[in-house]
């Protein structure tokens, strides 16, 4: 028989499972029976047992020749054993569990210490710098894209060149893809139950600042009237104003070293860091936003 397989079945996994499988069990055990949370007196017993297993397991301490505990740590006892024999057995088993709450206590410390430069790591260096400018960056684009709801558009004259079929769009029903003769083309609403007839001139309704495309106007036979764009930027608000404010919020919480602040500083960094470089390079939307809208 192994000579390890009672202490597998102190912490309840089959004989031979790994050092991982043990130390989820002890974890799972010790939480019931911690001294500090169980205040049983058997439970201090149990988890002497549970350690003292989960060291040998781990080879962080030697199988010992003769066990002085049995019966799940209970002290062996005898009819003739002295007054002073039992003193000594009780100050043996006080220390056995101080013993042990110290080896907790200082693992404890150990597992918060490597949280706490888990963490360290995140906000220094040069991660820390480029999250800091993503926030900053972002926070500007998600500004520029709330005051191009209200600031004045500005037009422009194109001539188109052709477009496609009808496709299913996001906010409109159909849509289809108009081509301009300077290479831009965008998806704009197609009139339902009506043939599409798209003169060569035409005007781009755009925002101020990010010159987001927002209608196109069109000459549709003998009438002029306005085309909505869809899958454009502006016209998702506030879902992408809201989107870019996320690394902010997450730099506010940087002291809150928890789970969420992690995946949000994680999100933030590359989700959205590098959806806020697409959104910024195409259609030349950071130049517009440096010149504030003039270019």
């Amino acid at each position: 028989m192994n000579s390890k397989s009672k202490y597998y079945r102190i912490l309840g996994v089959p004989d031979g499972a790994s050092q991982v499988d043990v130390k989820r069990a002890f974890r799972k055990l010790a939480m019931q029976y911690h001294p500090d949370r169980n205040p049983d007196p058997k439970a201090s017993v149990r988890f002497i047992q549970l350690t003292e297993a989960y060291e040998i397991l781990m080879d962080q301490r030697p199988i010992p020749s003769s066990a002085s505990f049995s019966n799940y740590g209970q002290p062996r006892t005898t009819s003739h054993r002295s007054t002073t024999g039992k003193s000594q057995a009780q100050k043996s088993f006080e220390e056995r569990v101080r013993m042990a709450k110290e080896r907790t206590r200082q693992q404890q410390i150990r597992n918060e210490q490597r949280k706490i430069q888990f963490f360290k790591s995140l906000t220094s260096g040069i991660r820390w710098r480029i999250f800091k400018l993503t926030v900053v960056m972002s926070t500007v684009l998600a500004l520029a894209l709330l005051f191009d709801q209200f600031l004045p558009r500005h037009v422009e004259s194109h001539v188109a060149s052709h477009y496609t079929e009808s496709y299913s769009g996001l906010e409109n029903e159909q849509i289809t893809h108009l081509y301009l003769k300077s290479g831009m083309s965008f998806y704009v609403e197609k009139p339902r139950g009506e043939a599409l007839y798209i003169s060569s001139d035409i005007q781009v309704e755009r925002s101020f600042l990010l010159h987001n495309p927002v209608r196109i106007w069109v000459h549709y036979f003998e009438d002029i009237r306005p085309l909505n764009v869809d899958f454009s930027v502006i016209n998702l608000f506030p879902l992408f104003p809201l989107l870019f404010l996320l690394p902010l919020l997450t730099y506010a919480n940087r002291k809150k070293q928890t789970l969420a602040f992690y995946l949000s500083y994680n999100i933030s960094q590359y989700v959205i860091g590098g959806f806020m470089l697409y959104v910024l390079v195409s259609q030349y939307r950071i130049f517009h936003l440096l010149t504030l809208g003039f270019l």
